[in-house]
């Protein structure tokens, strides 16, 4: 095996030196400050690198935890957007769905759906389902529209007064209804 000297002095004489050294230093500590290696490089023992190695360190740690806090905060930033969005079109899609139970009553004032129906006609996503009933037929509807748009539902409750007169419809009260 070959082996690599910290000293300028030639190799030969260097090896000689280190095979007497062991000869009358067997069982101590060498107190060189040399690795010895088969390459032809000298890798010197010295305690300079570890701070540095520890200061690569940390400050890697604390991009990392810098970086890992800031994708978090962007990540729920944007859940709550789209959160935000898909309560207003569920929130536009159930008021759509009264609308046009108020426009079914204007053209049938006897019109009733107790088992509800889709607005807009043969929906399965995104769209309100509506529920019309006569609690006194031909004088007070109440009407109530659900949206769903993927995880945010609304719900409106429309009571409304038909004329027995002319048919003219009118609503008493429109309000959000809680989930």
């Amino acid at each position: 095996m070959k082996r690599v000297s910290c000293s300028t002095q030639p190799l030969m004489q260097n090896i000689k030196m280190k095979i007497f050294s062991k000869k009358i230093n067997q069982g101590k500590k060498y107190k060189r400050k040399c690795i010895f290696n088969v390459t032809r490089y000298t890798l010197h023992v010295t305690r300079k690198g570890q701070a540095a190695l520890s200061l690569v360190f940390l400050i890697g740690g604390i991009a990392l935890l810098v970086s890992v806090t800031l994708a978090v905060i962007a990540i729920s930033f944007l859940n709550s957007t789209f959160a935000f969005q898909s309560a207003n079109r569920a929130y536009a899609n159930a008021t759509s769905g009264a609308q046009d139970a108020l426009l079914k009553l204007a053209r049938n004032d006897a019109f009733s759906d107790t088992v509800g129906y889709a607005v807009p006609k043969g929906c399965s996503a995104n769209c309100a389902t509506v529920v019309v009933t006569q609690v006194t037929p031909g004088i007070q509807v109440e009407i109530v529209s659900t949206a769903t748009v993927f995880a945010s539902t609304r719900k409106i409750k429309v009571v409304a007064a038909i004329d027995p007169n002319n048919g003219e419809v009118t609503v008493s009260s429109w309000s959000g209804l809680e989930l």
